[in-house]
């Protein structure tokens, strides 16, 4: 078993923002040095809710902490709504919208060492073609994270087509990654049901399925970063120098005892709050 994590993964609207501090804690007892939250934040008076990526990087003084946003809304139509199994409490004749804001547009980049990028992105964000989309391919990070709520990643599902956009051009590798909640609601008619809760795709290996199995909480990936020679239209050449970065393991994990440091750190911070499903806003 891999003794060290670098990194931590939550999707699209798995905690609350008052719950970041007792994940910060967990995740810095195990060394762990950056943390990628879907986050969701309830609808205050007028105001409408925020969805976001928690985005922190554990530093020699602490946390560095900063947001992206979602930039579209989610719209539930009758078909999404029979698939995911919603129909007692949504009626499937109308369209119900997500209700967050919709700040101004930004795409935070991770510097995560070596000259490799990191670029988090919120569901829509992956398949809209506007701005974002557009300075990911001038940017080209080295990998791109979707944090989604959405049913099973599959190769023959919208992220995957849109991931194989990116690991074609600009060539970066593409981590989806939904809730097992989600991926065991949605059940179409004619379908079979699928465990696989994230997907992986670099123009290296390809693309590859990440199911979760039965008994597992959580799965670790392990990608190995190389160098290649990448060229400009005009014909330069940025020799053995451009990230490559290509999934070599995959692992299931399963919880420890109640004895260890996350369970001990919850039950300070109120553990049976932390464990409430998420309940995504939505408005007619």
């Amino acid at each position: 078993m891999t003794t060290r994590i670098d990194g931590v993964i939550l999707p699209e609207s798995a905690v609350e923002a008052d719950e970041i501090p007792a994940l910060e804690d967990i995740v810095a007892a195990f060394g762990v040095t950056i943390l990628l939250a879907g986050v969701r934040e309830r609808a205050t008076g007028d105001g409408l809710g925020r969805n976001y990526v928690h985005i922190g990087v554990r530093t020699g003084d602490g946390w560095e902490r900063h947001q992206q946003a979602k930039h579209h809304r989610w719209c539930l139509d009758e078909a999404q709504i029979r698939n995911y199994h919603l129909a007692r409490v949504l009626d499937p004749g109308k369209q119900w919208w997500e209700a967050i804001e919709l700040p101004r547009r930004k795409l935070p980049i991770i510097d995560t060492g070596g000259g490799a990028t990191t670029a988090p992105l919120v569901c829509e964000d992956l398949a809209r073609m506007d701005e974002v989309t557009d300075l990911l391919r001038r940017i080209g990070p080295s990998v791109v994270i979707a944090l989604l709520l959405d049913g099973p990643q599959l190769a023959s599902r919208w992220p995957c087509r849109y991931a194989s956009v990116l690991a074609e051009e600009p060539g970066s590798a593409v981590l989806t990654l939904t809730s097992f909640g989600m991926v065991a609601r949605s059940r179409p008619p004619g379908t079979t049901r699928s465990r696989a809760v994230a997907l992986w795709h670099d123009p290296t290996s390809g693309r590859h399925e990440l199911e979760l199995d039965r008994g597992a909480g959580g799965i670790l990936i392990t990608a190995s970063a190389g160098a290649k020679t990448v060229w400009t239209a005009d014909g330069r050449s940025h020799h053995a120098t451009t990230p490559d970065v290509v999934l070599s393991r995959v692992q299931q994990l399963r919880a420890r005892s109640a004895r260890s440091p996350s369970r001990r750190l919850l039950s300070r911070r109120g553990r049976q709050r932390a464990a409430q499903p998420p309940r995504p806003p939505g408005v007619e």
